[in-house]
């Protein structure tokens, strides 16, 4: 029987060890994972809204579709994940005629090798919080002018 011999044992020890690779189903799950987190996210941020005064409505339309609008702002936010896809889009309307609505936009979801999930808006990686900002303040606060997303050169 052969012992492992030095150049193996080299080989082993100077090689960074390899990070597990998730399989396609471990990656879809992570990116439905990450939906549910973001939709919750947007749940938990109407409901502080409300709490703290606003009037805004929360309308699971479907598992992969969710509306948010504010009568007092007179928009709403649609926005529709693509699980199989990996994206997630949106797109404002006035449910006011007066009222100008801004355009609507899309974030891509990236798996991992690992099997994490990431939400990007073009090549900029957003947290979920900066994710929630961009699909809500335009609903709820219009007004605001700055955006969370930081301009790439």
């Amino acid at each position: 029987m052969l012992s492992m011999g030095w150049i193996t044992q080299e080989f082993s020890r100077r090689r960074p060890p390899q990070a597990p690779q998730a399989s396609d189903q471990d990656r879809q799950q992570a990116v439905a994972n990450l939906w549910l987190e973001l939709r919750e996210g947007l749940q938990a941020d109407i409901n502080e809204y409300n709490r703290l005064g606003g009037a805004a409505i929360f309308d699971a339309t479907g598992v992969e579709q969710v509306a948010v609008s504010d009568p007092a702002t007179g928009l709403q936010v649609r926005i529709e994940a693509g699980i199989r896809d990996r994206h997630v889009r949106y797109n404002f309307d006035a449910v006011r005629e007066e009222v100008p609505a801004p355009d609507g936009g899309f974030f891509s979801i990236r798996p991992s090798p690992a099997g994490q999930a990431e939400l990007f808006s073009a090549d900029q990686a957003l947290t979920l919080d900066e994710a929630r900002r961009v699909l809500l303040q335009p609903v709820l606060f219009p007004t605001d002018t700055s955006t969370p997303l930081q301009q790439s050169a």
